[in-house]
């Protein structure tokens, strides 16, 4: 078998593309191998198949061998098949009287799961009703209306004369007195603002002054600030003297500037 693999190793390209293996077959015919005849090996399963299933077919059709029995009683039936064919006719009438026809389980469960629903929805209900119950404020109950039966006892009627008494009794009031006002007593700095008050106003208005001064001016250019009035013509006096010093060196020098550190002095 190695020879074999390592003859078909050593075949040349061209001989490849002049005669092609025929697929798997091809290569095991020319490594001198049988490939397997499947078609065939099935043909012959069917058959042995075919040849038990008419076997069995042949054997269940012959009649059942019969019991043995003595000659006198070969004639008698049997009794116990009679109670026992009796006691299967019943179970299957009462199988078939309580054999549900087609449909009728899922109607059932339809109806059931209906059931279920309305009293989901009744016992909901019940809940709502008993959370707004409890959720109402307890207020007293109202008196009753009376009946028509019932007749309420009134007073009975006075002749007095009311207007007169009245106006007998306008001219007799007197006005209440007025009560008399209590000096309050007043100490010496009644109405005055307190002493600490006006020292913390003080500090605010000086706190605000001073943010106030060292605030930048707006109209300044940014990166500049303002100069006091002395500094200014301090710093106005010093670049007039570095201005005529400066003239004065660049006039020592020669009309013509040739060497470097005359270079180096002009710039």
């Amino acid at each position: 078998m190695q020879k074999q693999l390592q003859s078909q190793h050593k075949r040349a390209v061209v001989a490849d593309f002049i005669s092609p293996d025929n697929g798997l077959r091809g290569k095991m015919e020319r490594l001198g191998l049988k490939p397997k005849n499947h078609m065939r090996q099935n043909s012959e399963e069917l058959k042995a198949l075919q040849a038990k299933m008419r076997e069995e077919k042949e054997i269940s059709s012959m009649p059942p061998k019969e019991l043995y029995k003595l000659s006198q009683f070969r004639n008698v039936p049997s009794k116990i098949n009679n109670k026992e064919n009796d006691i299967n006719d019943e179970n299957e009438n009462k199988i078939t009287n309580n054999f549900l026809s087609k449909g009728n389980s899922q109607k059932r469960r339809d109806e059931l799961a209906m059931q279920k629903k309305i009293e989901r929805i009744e016992l909901e209900k019940r809940l709502e009703a008993e959370r707004i119950a409890n959720e109402k404020p307890n207020s007293p109950r109202k008196p009753s209306i009376p009946r028509s039966t019932e007749v309420a006892k009134l007073l009975p009627r006075s002749n007095s004369d009311f207007i007169s008494k009245n106006r007998a009794q306008a001219l007799t009031l007197v006005p209440p007195k007025a009560e008399p006002i209590v000096e309050v007593k007043k100490h010496e700095e009644y109405g005055r603002i307190p002493k600490y008050l006006e020292d913390r106003k003080q500090q605010w208005e000086d706190e605000q002054e001073e943010i106030k001064r060292r605030a930048p001016d707006p109209n300044c250019p940014p990166g500049m600030k303002l100069m006091h009035e002395n500094e200014r013509i301090e710093t106005l006096s010093v670049l007039k003297q570095n201005r005529e010093d400066l003239l004065l060196q660049l006039g020592k020098l020669p009309f013509v500037i040739e060497t470097p550190s005359q270079i180096r002095r002009k710039n």
